[in-house]
């Protein structure tokens, strides 16, 4: 159960940082005057909620699906 908690907290990282890269995108196009300045902070945070979120739960899964022990 600990680990489908943790899994599931760093797919919810891995949201923030796609909501985050949505509004620097946005930001391109529309709402320049109050999204330009964060620009930067956006897309560089939502890069690495996104990759933190997505490599957690690689990682997690990954050393998870070693201890599944196969019956004969």
């Amino acid at each position: 159960m600990p680990i489908l908690i943790a899994i599931v907290l760093l797919k919810l990282v891995t949201l923030a940082g796609s909501i985050a890269l949505t509004a620097g995108f946005l930001g391109l196009f529309a709402f320049k005057d109050t999204l330009g300045p964060h620009l930067t902070a956006l897309w560089l945070g939502g890069l690495l909620a996104v990759a933190v979120g997505e490599g957690g739960a690689w990682w997690i899964g990954r050393r998870a699906a070693k201890t599944i022990e196969t019956g004969p």
